[in-house]
């Protein structure tokens, strides 16, 4: 019987002629009772022509009992087949019979393997964690966190990671989904392998992009620079395109035609509201604990800052839990303190502190007739505990005081000016940070902070003509000849916040991220004169935002960064939806072009006070609906950068427009505060060079730009006081080593006249030469380095941006930028 069933599927194997189309044209019938499958379909071959082709062992244990009818072969063998657990494929009019693939349900379908991958990139000498570095593994483009960290997953074992980070050496590794890498990375040995970067440097074997608009700035440059390395981050900063030298103004980083306030200055998450003290020598960071700086200059995503503005992010020393370290730091204005102390094996404990004090080289220190009094002082606390589970601790702690007093007067004939300025400024804030690595999830960080700023500001004002009278700033003819102002104004501003972000395992094809905040301000005000209170209020507000963004890697020479971020008031304004993209797009390995677009808000803002003879004092506000509207902002960003060897350079152009500013004038016929509400709109281009070669390096900035304004009751824009046409910076560093040589020059056209800003006629052009030396000595445990600094050296006669006292008839005493300045410094550490 077995040589029977061979022979009956051998002849199905080579049947060659039937009328198939016959046979599917016709019904077809099935009686069988239980009756072997081979000879069944034997039968319906003879019967109706059917062509088959199969193995005969998966027929020998198939019976099959039907009766029924069909209306085609196909339905026939359907249900025939099926309960045998067979299936066919028809090829050329042959019914092709094999084994059916056995139907999985969703749990028991075979799961794809993916492997989860983590590290940390930390510095090789002090175990520092390197924040924000660059990252390739695979094909894929990342940025480790806060703390160096990063998370990938993928379905190779295997992976290939490549890193860089400004300052530091590139370098290779091979990752395995075992157990966390921790990568070492070992400083560039001049020190001063990399200065500010658009885009990482290049490798021949890595092309790695940064987020668009960004500059990463080496802090530890700074000390080559000349100075006296305690404002260190406006020193360096004010020395790249786009942000404003001319004028030197450090209290607010004035970066493409931002207004006061606009730019967003964060240290450690706490919000820092006076970045400088009265002196402009001292900033309120101190720099011995600063590990990294990153500026965005606009059209940044939604994870980041809180303003319409530019962001300013800097971050702190994690510290060594393994070593004890001291720094000290001594000039002609300050003295600053660093201590690491190390509490366990887990756990570190950083304290700064500063105090400043008159120039010693400076004449007028020593001249007891209306000296300006300055003091400032700050203390910056850290503590870190990491934990074996590669999870981190910290909380960091700020506080400063800025007090500064100055008197002038002048004589011009028979006219008499006179003006005492006191201005007290407390500033303090802290946060908690916890950051968690989860074994298969990504990254989580969440942290808490709180900082306030207060001050006080008293002024008098008095003017006296023997010739002509003067009333309320007017000149008449039968009134008193003199006039006199005195006024006292308050200011407080204060933040709480709660930020929540998480980052999912990145992916060879997008990495996203999500984020949830809970912020409250608080701003007060109040000022008065000798006569009664002029205005007191006070307001609050507190809002939560919500974020997303995914980064999606489209093939090897595009990445898309869309995200979405919603701002609700919890006072009932309506929510605020900021949508933002960017596109980095690498045609070439030394290439890359850059775009960018988003929506900005801004809900407390800094706004100017103005009275009778345009004198400008700058108070922080709410922004609500009504009384101060909440600022919103666009941002469109272009740019496009060339990396080679021992030339790189970029350029970049941007058009923004805001909405909604705010200034305040008081009157002193009323005594009352009215308001002004207007818009501006800026746009420019930024082009920076860059060339290093034998240790040496010198780069070049240029800045063209324009701010107009346009405020209720003008018809058309006009120049704002922070324009200026173009700025050119230049600066050389030279290693000798031991010896360092620094040089740097700024030139700008200047702003426009704030009395009759619709005039032509500009304020006089800024123009400043800085030249620095360096001697460096190192030990295997002490490093000692000396050297001198001056400032202005050809002591150009300067004058600050918006800096003035007005007077009645029009007239105007501008305060003077810094003059030829020496500085002598002495850094040990240990």
């Amino acid at each position: 019987m077995q040589k029977t069933y061979k022979y009956i599927l051998l002849q199905l194997l080579i049947f060659c002629c039937c009328n198939t189309v016959y046979s599917q044209e016709q019904r077809v019938v099935v009686q069988a009772h239980q009756q072997p499958l081979s000879v069944l379909l034997e039968q319906l071959q003879k019967e109706y022509g059917i062509q088959f082709s199969c193995n005969n062992e998966l027929l020998k244990n198939c019976i099959i009992d039907a009766d029924n009818s069909y209306e085609t072969c196909a339905e026939a063998l359907e249900h025939l087949l099926t309960p045998c657990q067979l299936s066919y494929k028809k090829v050329n009019n042959i019914y092709i019979i094999t084994k059916a693939k056995p139907s999985l349900s969703k749990q028991e379908k075979p799961k794809v393997k993916y492997f989860n991958f983590r590290g940390q990139i930390i510095d090789s000498l002090s175990q520092e964690p390197l924040p924000f570095a660059n990252i390739q593994i695979n094909n894929s483009i990342i940025t480790s966190d806060v703390n160096g960290k990063f998370a990938y997953r993928s379905k190779d074992s295997l992976a290939t990671i490549q890193v860089s980070h400004l300052g530091y050496h590139n370098q290779k590794a091979r990752l395995t989904p075992s157990q966390p890498l921790q990568l070492e990375l070992t400083t560039t040995s001049t020190q001063l392998k990399e200065v500010i970067v658009e885009a990482p440097p290049q490798i021949a074997s890595l092309d790695l992009e940064i987020p668009s608009n960004l500059m990463k700035a080496n802090h530890e440059i700074t000390r080559f620079l000349p100075g006296n390395n305690n404002n260190s981050i406006f020193d360096l900063l004010r020395l790249q395109p786009g942000i404003l030298a001319a004028g030197e103004q450090s209290k607010d980083y004035i970066i493409w035609g931002s207004y006061k306030g606009q730019s967003h200055i964060v240290f450690d998450g706490i919000t820092i509201f006076n970045t400088s003290s009265q002196n402009e020598h001292i900033g309120t960071i101190n720099p011995s604990i600063i590990s990294d700086i990153e500026v965005y200059k606009g059209g940044y995503n939604v994870h980041l800052g809180d303003r319409v503005g530019s962001l300013v992010t800097i971050t702190s020393k994690n510290g060594d839990n393994n070593a004890f370290h001291y720094a000290f730091n001594f000039n002609n204005q300050s003295i600053n303190n660093y201590l690491n102390i190390p509490l366990s094996l887990n756990s570190s404990l950083q304290i700064g502190t500063r105090i400043a004090y008159p120039n010693l080289f400076d004449p007028k220190t020593y001249v007891f007739e209306k000296p300006s009094i300055f003091f400032f002082g700050d203390l910056n606390l850290k503590y870190t505990n990491r934990f074996h589970n590669g999870d981190q601790f910290n909380i960091s702690l700020l506080g400063n005081i800025d007090n500064y007093d100055e008197e002038w007067e002048e004589e011009e004939g028979t006219k008499y000016y006179h003006e005492f300025t006191q201005n007290h400024n407390y500033q303090f804030g802290g946060s908690a940070y916890y950051g968690k690595q989860w074994r298969k999830l990504g990254l989580s960080n969440i942290r808490i902070a709180y900082s306030r700023f207060n001050n006080t500001h008293n002024n008098i004002l008095e003017f006296e003509d023997g010739d002509r009278d003067i009333h309320n700033g007017f000149e008449e003819d039968s009134l008193s000849q003199e006039f006199e102002e005195h006024f006292t104004t308050q200011n407080h501003i204060e933040e709480i916040s709660l930020k929540i972000d998480h980052i999912f395992p990145a992916t060879r094809w997008h990495q996203l991220s999500i984020g949830l905040s809970l912020i409250h301000n608080n701003a007060g005000f109040y000022q008065d004169s000798i006569e009664h209170i002029l205005s007191k209020k006070g307001s609050e507000l507190t809002r939560t935002n919500i974020y997303i963004k995914d980064r999606f890697q489209l093939g090897k020479y595009l990445s898309i960064e869309p995200g979405l971020r919603l701002d609700i008031p919890l006072n009932g304004s309506k929510p605020r939806f900021q949508p933002r993209i960017k596109a980095n797009i690498h045609p070439h390995p030394n290439w890359k072009l850059h775009l960018a677009y988003g929506w900005y808000n801004q809900f407390i803002s800094q706004n100017a006070l103005i009275d009778n003879f345009e004198n400008y004092l700058y108070l922080w506000n709410i922004g609500e609906d009504e009384s101060v509207p909440v600022l919103s902002s666009i941002h469109y960003v272009a740019g496009l950068s060339n990396s080679q060897q021992y030339f790189n350079w970029s350029i970049e152009g941007y058009y923004k427009t805001t909405n909604n500013i705010t200034r305040f004038y008081r009157d002193f016929n009323t005594k009352n505060l009215t308001s002004r509400t207007g818009n501006s709109r800026s746009y420019g281009l930024d082009v920076y060079a860059q060339t290093t070669f034998k240790r040496q390096k010198i780069w070049l900035a240029y800045s063209l730009s324009k701010t107009e304004e346009k405020f209720d009751g003008q018809s058309q824009y006009q120049a704002a006081p922070q324009d200026q046409r173009h700025e050119l910076k230049a600066t050389g560093i030279f290693n000798v080593h031991p010896f360092y040589f620094s040089v740097n020059y700024v030139y700008g056209t200047g702003f426009s006249e704030t009395a009759n800003i619709l005039s032509k006629k500009s304020l006089q052009p800024y123009s400043r030469l800085d030249i620095g030396a360096l001697y460096q000595f190192r030990s295997k445990r002490l490093k000692l380095e000396t050297g001198v600094s001056v400032l202005n050296v050809l002591n150009t006669k300067n004058i600050r941006y918006n800096d003035f006292s007005g007077f009645p008839g029009n007239k105007k005493s501008y305060s003077s930028a810094i003059p030829i300045s020496p500085t002598l410094f002495l850094n040990v550490s240990f």
